[in-house]
């Protein structure tokens, strides 16, 4: 049977919750509106082989993060007496980059909702990168700390890959791409000194480790250029 007439926007409004007519002019009956922000939701969504490609990037990426976090934990003796200096002031070296990363973690998760996740996730890792680099040809010990200062920025990329799973797996994956992610820090902190380690025992000081971290770094660049894509809500707004 077709909709009865419906006068008054008040009735037209009464007769489109009743699931008959559309409460919005130029509509045919029973046509169902679905919210701008709701048909972004779904369009932003991938496949599942997409899917798997993109957590595989993050979960390297995160990975590498937990990884520089604990690589310098065995290398404090031999980096005090390298800069023939206390066992306390070398410490720096591993209190900075925690120090950095407490600040930028909030900082550039705010930037990631106004600007997109996966632009935020690149810088940071860039600066991994800049960081092993400056580590791996330290002058002096406040150049080193300064290196692993740059490392610590790379923190704020759990957060953000934790936005960006929300945002583009399919609903029926976000818990365990959150999952796996999450796992990467106790993962990666392990490997960290497994690999320092690993590099100490068949090389000469503690710049080959740091050249590894070079390496690692490219490699989850290039995945999160490949395969994260640059889709996801971005909310806009001041920091």
């Amino acid at each position: 049977a077709s909709a009865p007439p419906v006068g008054n926007s008040g009735d037209r409004a009464r007769a489109a919750r009743a699931g008959s007519v559309c409460p919005w002019p130029g509509h045919p009956p029973g046509t169902q509106l679905t919210s701008t922000s709701s048909q972004q939701a779904a369009d932003s969504t991938v496949d599942r082989r997409s899917s798997r490609l993109i957590l595989a990037a993050l979960a390297v990426a995160g990975s590498l993060v937990a990884v520089h976090q604990t690589t310098v934990t065995p290398l404090l003796p031999d980096l005090a007496r390298h800069f023939d200096t206390s066992l306390t002031a070398v410490s720096w070296v591993f209190t900075a980059p925690l120090l950095t990363g407490a600040v930028a973690t909030p900082l550039l998760s705010r930037l990631g909702d106004m600007y997109g996740k996966r632009p935020l996730i690149q810088r940071p890792l860039s600066l991994l990168r800049t960081g092993s680099v400056v580590c791996a040809f330290p002058p002096s010990r406040g150049v080193l700390s300064a290196g692993r200062a740059l490392q610590g920025v790379s923190v704020a990329l759990f957060p953000l890959a934790i936005g960006l799973i929300r945002e583009v797996l399919p609903p029926d994956r976000v818990m365990n791409g959150i999952g796996v992610v999450s796992a990467t820090m106790g993962v990666g902190g392990t490997l960290g000194m497994i690999i320092t380690g690993l590099v100490t025992a068949v090389t000469d000081g503690f710049r080959p480790v740091f050249w590894v971290a070079i390496i690692l770094s490219v490699t989850a660049l290039t995945l999160i250029a490949r395969w994260v894509p640059s889709g996801g809500a971005r909310h806009g707004g001041k920091p």
